[in-house]
């Protein structure tokens, strides 16, 4: 990939939509870390978008969910992005899941029992994986003794994820959640000795991922897995740019120099392999 195409962009931030919802928690973390280090060090990623209703493009946050609504919720009246295209091969969209410690999973159960219009109804695997596979159901929980439970709803895209926040709601901020990419329950056990649950999520495609954006709906936190070849890191952005009234045109072009002083200084790099990153 060629430094070239990086496309950062600074646009208003009501023009920036999320199509996850956001954790409270880590919001108030990195609006601390924003406050403290003055600088965006990492922009989001968006695809743009346009709304019926509105002649300018909207951002649809891909990843960043969180350091968006830190921003907006410290008044900044603009955001910097990294605008990708959605169709393009460099990005792939697949689903995490939630593993669960620290709460009771047939508990969990009663309660979306309680759920209007949600049913709970065991299954085996195969069926499982090929309800979830066709969106039959909304996602599976398995527990401890290996016990599958398939989540059902009835209705449009919108309804069924309203459902499914409803379900998520229950365990999030009361269950210590990891987000883990096998199903493999031995591997799990092993890795995670204290597991309770794991909630299995559909993988979304992205004409849901936008319909669902333009529409005012947000899938639950955490469950939408955007994989960006060439993602931006580093970028360290003078959060005062983002505050100050200056024109958008403005910004942008200093934006546009600022980049090509750093390509021709040869402090843009590359990194084509997959990477595992430790931190403390």
């Amino acid at each position: 990939m060629d430094p070239a195409e990086i496309n950062l962009r600074i646009v208003p931030l009501r023009n920036v939509i999320l199509h996850e919802d956001d954790d409270p928690a880590r919001v108030t973390r990195i609006m601390a870390a924003l406050q403290m280090d003055g600088v965006l060090r990492h922009p989001p990623i968006a695809t743009e978008a346009f709304a019926e209703s509105s002649r300018e493009p909207c951002y649809i946050v891909l990843d960043g969910a969180t350091r968006v609504t830190a921003l907006r919720r410290l008044g900044y009246r603009d955001a910097l992005v990294q605008v990708v295209d959605y169709a393009s091969p460099q990005v792939s969209l697949n689903a995490w899941y939630h593993l669960l410690e620290g709460i009771s999973g047939e508990g969990l159960l009663d309660q979306i029992r309680q759920i209007e219009g949600v049913q709970v109804q065991r299954m085996d695997a195969h069926h499982a994986e090929s309800a979830l596979a066709v969106r039959a159901i909304l996602c599976t929980i398995a527990l401890r003794d290996r016990s599958i439970w398939g989540i059902r709803a009835e209705g449009a895209l919108s309804a069924q994820t309203e459902k499914l926040n409803r379900v998520v709601d229950l365990y999030r901020g009361y269950a210590d959640l990891f987000r883990v990419v096998t199903t493999e329950l031995d591997l799990l056990f092993d890795e995670y000795p204290n597991f309770c649950a794991l909630v299995v999520f559909p993988s979304y495609s992205p004409s849901e991922v936008i319909h669902l954006a333009l529409n005012n709906a947000k899938v639950p936190m955490g469950i939408t897995r955007h994989l960006i070849g060439g993602r931006v890191l580093n970028v360290n952005l003078d959060l005062q740019m983002l505050a100050s009234d200056d024109p958008l045109e403005k910004k942008n072009a200093w934006l546009k120099q600022w980049l090509s002083e750093k390509v021709h200084a040869r402090k843009v790099r590359f990194y084509g392999e997959p990477i595992f990153v430790f931190e403390d």
